[in-house]
């Protein structure tokens, strides 16, 4: 008895830290960084997911996935398959940008994880001294993020970033280490309350970038947020509170829909940001028993071309998620008790499988109530 109460006042105090951390981003000012751009690699707020761009670039308490590692790496302590992810998304004046990851989790030893990330601004037009045409310029921009995350039985999740970045403005250049930290909370139980998830990351931090003389800090920035799930999965909603050391607090919605288990429509919102503002739209398809995942993007730009963002997620291995995406496909046509049998198989492989502890509490109680889904 005492280690349950004691086990039940640590869950307590942790959701109490985390939404005193999600009040704190929402009103304390942030002085790490300095002035409206004032800040060095900007590209690294375009974001690595086309599922969380959709979602209103939000990221950092949603299910995770290989690409979400750069929006909270505790995320992808989620994961129970390898992932490899790629991205192409097609910026306004010629910009592109090239993405892509891979992660590893182990039962034993937590997610490991790795992404590339390229943006090239286009052909710029040189000019010398004498303000006459000299060449075309090819500016670009590389980050290299080595991810680790672990989860514990308590539902806590954390996870770190350590990055390697280098930027080349033809005229210029300029690199610097940083890293991202994130904390996450998900629930094992089943009560309408622990549907929330709640997670918390601080993103980079790290070195100056010197470029000839003048030194930029990275655009340090706090998110927190809240991500909830309805109809076993097929629903989820996500609402996000950004603070960037440059400028002004904003806000990112975002809510998806599964149609036919294969079909997910999405459409996202955020307040003010120095990349866009307004309403971002998408879609995903999910083929050969969810092993392969197609995203796509849609945001408009007022006084830009629109931008577009295309992503591939593939799942290999993974014993524990075979067994859970079975349990979850039973569970969807009210075979609970199959599916039960289905999430303790998957929890024999990975123990801390927080989204199968859940749903084989949340079958047990229809089961015993002989609801239908």
């Amino acid at each position: 008895i005492g280690r349950s109460a004691l086990r039940s006042s640590i869950k307590g105090l942790l959701r109490i830290l985390i939404v005193l951390a999600i009040l704190f981003v929402s009103t304390v000012p942030l002085s790490y960084a300095g002035d409206v751009a004032s800040t060095a690699f900007d590209f690294l707020k375009f974001g690595s997911g086309a599922r969380q761009m959709a979602l209103g670039n939000s990221g950092v308490a949603l299910s995770g996935d290989v690409n979400s590692a750069n929006y909270n790496p505790a995320t992808l302590s989620d994961l129970t398959q390898q992932e490899a992810g790629f991205l192409h998304a097609q910026w306004f004046e010629s910009i592109t940008q090239q993405y892509v990851a891979y992660a590893y989790p182990n039962a034993k030893l937590g997610t490991f994880g790795f992404n590339w990330n390229r943006v090239s601004y286009g052909d710029v037009q040189g000019y010398n001294r004498f303000n006459q045409k000299a060449g075309t310029l090819n500016p670009s921009a590389l980050a290299l993020t080595m991810t680790y995350a672990a989860a514990f039985q308590s539902g806590l999740a954390f996870g770190i970033n350590s990055r390697y970045i280098k930027e080349d403005l033809a005229v210029a250049q300029a690199s610097a280490y940083g890293f991202d930290v994130g904390l996450l909370y998900r629930a094992n139980q089943d009560r309408w309350w622990t549907n929330f998830d709640l997670g918390v990351a601080a993103k980079n931090l790290g070195t100056k970038a010197k470029y000839i003389q003048q030194s930029y800090s990275q655009p340090f920035q706090i998110d927190a947020g809240i991500a909830t799930s309805q109809l076993n999965g097929a629903a989820a909603q996500t609402f996000e509170v950004h603070r960037p050391s440059d400028r002004g607090m904003y806000f990112s919605f975002g809510m998806e829909f599964t149609a036919r288990k294969v079909l997910t429509l999405r459409l996202g919102y955020r307040t003010e940001q120095d990349l866009a503002k307004g309403v971002s739209v998408g879609g995903g398809f999910e083929l050969w028993e969810d092993k392969l995942q197609l995203d796509y993007t849609f945001v408009p730009f007022e006084e830009f071309n629109n931008v577009h963002r295309v992503a591939i997620i593939y799942r290999f291995g993974g014993l524990a998620e075979s067994s859970y995406r079975r349990g979850l496909r039973l569970m969807r046509n009210g075979k609970y008790a199959e599916a039960i049998l289905e999430f303790n198989s998957a929890l024999d492989y990975k123990p801390n499988h927080k989204q199968a502890m859940r749903n084989m509490r949340k079958c047990g109680r229809l089961l015993r109530s002989g609801e239908r889904p």
